[in-house]
């Protein structure tokens, strides 16, 4: 099973234990997904601006830190103006391999996108890596 580890003040951020957990499912109910969480050498940083909350995801080769704040100057970041995309990120179905936009969630996520409500540096740039993240992050 892969690593996942606490970074000093990660604790304060009450996000951070939920994302934790939903990943460590993830990987235990559906092994499938570990090639991708294995392979992954990236830092997500997430911004979370309701709550005034910035996180960063470090994955390294089968292993994961979360850490409080924009650490490390992570290569993909997520910046949402509410935070309840970031909680609804999981449940975005995944359709050969990429998220599925036509199904309510999938929409509301696009309009968003467009309404630059959501915001994802890196996405062009590392889209092997925002792939993957999706699908480690996606209970479907």
């Amino acid at each position: 099973m892969p690593k996942i580890n606490m970074g000093p003040g990660v604790e304060e951020i009450p996000i951070s234990d939920i994302l934790a957990r939903i990943i460590q499912q993830n990987l235990e109910q559906r092994p499938e997904k570990l090639k991708g969480f294995n392979a992954m050498n990236v830092g997500v940083g997430m911004v979370m601006r309701d709550y005034d909350i910035k996180m960063t995801l470090r994955f390294e080769k089968g292993e994961l830190t979360l850490y409080k704040g924009l650490e490390g100057n992570p290569e993909i970041v997520v910046d949402a103006l509410d935070s309840d995309i970031l909680l609804e990120m999981p449940n975005i179905k995944i359709r050969f391999g990429v998220p599925y936009p036509f199904d309510k969630l999938g929409m509301s996520v696009f309009k968003k996108l467009i309404n630059r409500e959501i915001r994802i540096k890196g996405l062009l740039s590392h889209p092997v890596a925002s792939l993957r993240l999706i699908k480690v992050l996606s209970v479907a």
